[in-house]
């Protein structure tokens, strides 16, 4: 299996997980069971379940309210993103990263 299908992997069962995971810690404040801690469910986020928990955050409603999870959610999807755009910018030839970039503005503009 080659690096890239192993990242694709990692990352697809670890935004199931983290889905998973949004969802018990919503179910568990409904039925007021204890709760799975921010720190952890951040940590799921940093490790690379950022759209699982976007997605669970708007599927559930939940952690609409909590702004200091909001934002440290928002950090780290901001260093995700920087993280991903220097690898693609230092890992891609210049001519490939000016084809996409004239694909997308003229998707932009239709």
């Amino acid at each position: 299996m080659s690096i890239p299908m192993i990242l694709i992997t990692y990352l697809v069962v670890l935004n199931m997980i983290t889905l998973m995971v949004f969802w018990l810690d919503k179910r568990h404040k409904i039925y007021g069971k204890t709760r799975i801690p921010e720190s952890r469910l951040l940590t799921l986020v940093a490790l690379g379940g950022t759209f699982g928990a976007s997605r669970a955050m708007s599927l559930y409603n939940h952690k609409g309210r909590a702004r200091a999870f909001r934002r440290h959610f928002a950090i780290i999807t901001l260093i995700q993103l920087a993280a991903a755009l220097y690898f693609f910018y230092t890992r891609f030839p210049p001519e490939l990263i000016e084809a996409i970039k004239t694909t997308l503005s003229d998707l932009a503009a239709s």
